[in-house]
């Protein structure tokens, strides 16, 4: 009798393994969509808020300044060229057009970041910083 109930337990231990097993991955998957959506979702954020700013900084008068605090999933990828300020992450990017020209390499961020935004004779300057 003591035999079949420790076969029995075993089986049972066997059967959750084994449904474990399925069902791992599965979950694996899904979080690591929801991280990568989470990060789609703040590039968008991002870009709208500097759209908004840098539109709002044209009528601003100099030594304005504001600052943001943004915290990715995974990664973020910050760029501007030209005229162009470029947010990626490792499945979409967006674009905006800046009202100023400006040059900054292109940064990527995994933790805690920033986003200031400065007027300084008469030109709307974006800088990201850890």
């Amino acid at each position: 009798m003591k035999g079949q109930v420790s076969l029995e337990f075993l089986l049972l231990i066997g059967v959750f393994f084994s449904c474990l097993l399925i069902i791992l991955p599965i979950i694996n998957f899904s979080v690591g969509q929801i991280m990568n959506t989470n990060d789609i979702l703040l590039a968008k954020q991002i870009s709208q808020i500097i759209e908004t700013e840098d539109d709002l900084f044209s009528f601003i008068g100099n030594d304005s300044s504001k600052e943001f605090e943004f915290i990715p999933t995974k990664k973020i990828t910050l760029k501007t060229t030209g005229n162009s300020f470029e947010v990626f992450t490792d499945q979409k990017s967006f674009a905006i057009e800046l009202n100023d020209k400006q040059e900054t390499k292109e940064t990527e961020f995994t933790t805690k970041f920033f986003v200031s935004i400065t007027k300084e004779n008469d030109k709307t300057k974006i800088s990201f910083f850890s």
